[in-house]
């Protein structure tokens, strides 16, 4: 119990924050500076105290933000933070032995200030990297066919190039409706999407938002097309409805 009288903080911290600030310090490089913030009077770890945390740009992941508050509230009374590493002794690798590492005196959480935009962008290909990676699985009969997949490497190379080229489609027409604006009525909203379903059978709802914007897209929806709830390669995506697919050239006609 040598160690009572040191004084430490219990911070939470965001996980890619936490991550972040592990990886700086078995680097040895400098974290970044804290500074009291106006608010806090004379203490900062008081209740109700805080300070601003500032990381360094130079050791920061791109789109990662530097700036985060760190407010303090009040710690569990007599709370101690005991440790456990590995024992020296080759005799017994495994064995443990607790540690006292001194006793809390404050109690933080860390914050982001304010989501940047290049924040929000980081978020948002984690989510959509996380969508196109989520696994897919099925009975089959003859896994021929997937052996020959797998081994034409060629073809994998080709789709990860279009699959990316698709991505970055939609986000270039993203941009451009956010400059636009472009608000369509419900009549240029149907005749739109009329336009898109002669292009091919199947849309997902994400799809065509990045094609033609959200507003009035639900009810059009409704209006003229059916979901697909039935498992397989175009679950959970659009068709027209049976009456509406007259007409439309035999490559877009959906098949039942």
């Amino acid at each position: 119990m040598a160690a009572h009288g040191d004084e430490l903080w219990v911070i939470k911290v965001p996980h890619f924050l936490k991550q972040h600030i592990e990886d700086a310090h078995a680097a040895g490089k400098q974290l970044g500076t804290v500074q009291p913030s106006m608010s806090s009077g004379g203490s900062m770890t008081r209740p109700g105290g805080s300070c601003v945390l500032s990381l360094s740009r130079a050791v920061l992941p791109e789109g990662v933000p530097t700036d985060y508050e760190l407010r303090f509230t009040t710690p569990p009374a007599a709370t101690y933070i005991m440790s456990r590493a590995k024992s020296s002794d080759p005799a017994k690798p495994t064995a443990e032995a607790a540690r006292h590492e001194g006793r809390v005196t404050a109690k933080g959480e860390i914050r982001m200030s304010a989501l940047t935009s290049e924040y929000r962008s980081l978020v948002k290909e984690r989510r959509e990297n996380a969508e196109d990676g989520r696994a897919r699985s099925g009975t089959i009969q003859d896994d021929s066919e997937i052996r020959k997949t797998q081994l034409n490497h060629r073809q994998t190379q080709q789709d990860e190039k279009a699959d990316k080229l698709r991505k970055l489609e939609r986000r270039e027409q993203s941009s451009q409706n956010k400059r636009t604006k472009i608000v369509l009525s419900a009549r240029e909203m149907q005749d739109r999407l009329m336009e898109l379903f002669g292009e091919k059978p199947y849309w997902s709802k994400r799809d065509l938002e990045y094609k033609v914007g959200r507003d009035g897209l639900t009810k059009a929806l409704d209006e003229l097309c059916v979901k697909i709830t039935k498992k397989g390669p175009n679950c959970m995506d659009f068709q027209l409805k049976p009456e509406l697919r007259v007409g439309l050239p035999s490559s877009s006609a959906a098949r039942s």
